[in-house]
């Protein structure tokens, strides 16, 4: 997988700002990793930092600056984990209409409590793990 570097890329934003999203001349699939994802505590405000995952497959797709542009732009965000979650997905959706969606994010742990949502258009690209009951319910080795 190729690996990008924003040795240059200026952040000047930092609350939501989906203006910030630019549709790339290419067509396709990306599979992006980020571990810039931040906001903080809705009740709290104290930062919550955490790792983004997404998965799209469209005809029109975001640039890499732009995204991480965007991603940045949600640092002064005061809302919950799912809250951030929804919102990316939400605008994901609306700018680029893509085939297929799927976006996790995954913060650290804060107050023994994980949490880590997962949004997708299609609950076939979920780990069958993710979505079974049985499984979940199980308390994990740590616990």
């Amino acid at each position: 997988e190729d690996i990008i570097y924003f040795d240059h890329l200026q952040c000047t934003h930092y609350t939501e700002t989906p203006a910030l999203l630019k549709i790339s001349n290419t067509a396709g699939q990306i599979k992006w990793a980020s571990h810039l994802l931040r906001s903080n505590c809705k009740i709290t405000h104290q930062p919550d930092w955490g790792s983004l995952f997404i998965s799209m497959k469209a005809e029109k797709l975001p640039t890499p600056e732009s995204f991480v542009q965007y991603l940045v732009s949600l640092r002064n965000e005061n809302h919950f984990h799912e809250e951030i979650c929804e919102m990316i997905f939400v605008r994901l959706l609306e700018k680029f209409q893509p085939d297929s969606l799927t976006l996790t994010c995954m913060y650290t742990r804060r107050g023994g409590i994980d949490i880590n949502p997962v949004r997708t258009l299609n609950a076939s690209h979920l780990p069958k793990n993710l979505i079974n009951v049985s499984i979940l319910s199980k308390p994990a080795f740590r616990q």
